[in-house]
């Protein structure tokens, strides 16, 4: 049984398609990179896995079950989702923050003995643990973004879905939080994650599934899709190629034609 099964996909959004007959499958246990560039509809895909967006046409499969018979609740236990921008509007402290990932789970019950565990497991992965009694509102960009990670670890949903996870962080906890995820895979759960940084796709992700308006353009191992001229055709950029201790890596180096 397949973790996603997406199947000819339209979405329009404000009378202009985004999604355009798109279908994608992907197994249990896969650490699946989703590039492109902007407004290739990256972020649509994700939503409407989510069922934030209804689509036009198509249809999605979670787990072998039809999305739209999913209830809100039942979906929250299969789903993980870490939006891109994840803003909370109380001051409230780190481990409740955290602990907001429990709510299929009875929400915020953190005496029960599954929630606590759950919450512990996702501060100490995140290395956030230390600010368990801070404000969410005293936190630095990073450390915010850590937290968000640490509450949509803590649903433990067999599938996580993670739009730019890494955006707002240093070069250290960039590379931390890629080796969480990488490691939630390997655990055998699913992570879809929408990176721009193609660097730490082409190290961390089994599998890159590229995007350009509205369609797949490329999905296979990294090595395949992140080649030089399938870049310049879909980023208009030029890259550097080059190994180091036996991994490949690519750096998007100029833009076309400069």
């Amino acid at each position: 049984m397949t973790a996603i099964d997406i199947t000819g996909l339209d979405v329009t959004l404000e009378k202009r398609k985004i999604l355009s007959d798109l279908s994608l499958s992907i197994a249990p246990g896969a650490f699946v990179g989703v590039v492109g560039p902007n407004g290739a509809g990256k972020s649509t895909l994700a939503k409407s896995l989510l069922r934030l967006l209804e689509p036009d046409e198509g249809t999605i499969t979670i787990q072998g079950k039809r999305l739209t018979a999913y209830r809100r609740n039942e979906l929250a236990k299969v789903l993980s989702y870490l939006p891109q921008d994840a803003p909370v509007h109380w001051s409230i402290t780190v481990e409740e923050v955290v602990g907001l990932g429990r709510f299929a789970y009875g929400g915020l019950s953190y005496e029960a003995t599954t929630n606590k565990a759950a919450i512990e497991s996702a501060l100490t992965a995140t290395d956030t643990a230390a600010l368990r009694t801070r404000s969410i509102s005293r936190l630095s960009g990073g450390e915010y973004a850590r937290v968000m990670l640490a509450r949509a670890l803590a649903a433990t949903a067999p599938i996580l879905i993670a739009d730019e996870p890494i955006a707002s962080l240093d070069p250290y906890h960039q590379l931390h939080v890629m080796e969480i995820l990488k490691q939630y895979a390997e655990d055998g759960n699913t992570v879809l994650a929408i990176l721009h940084d193609l660097t730490l796709a082409g190290r961390f992700c089994d599998r890159i599934v590229m995007m350009g308006n509205g369609k797949v353009v490329g999905d296979g191992a990294p090595q395949e899709i992140l080649r030089g001229d399938l870049l310049q055709q879909t980023y208009g950029v030029q890259t550097i190629d080059g190994h180091h201790k036996g991994e490949r890596f690519v750096i998007p180096w100029k833009r076309r034609n400069l």
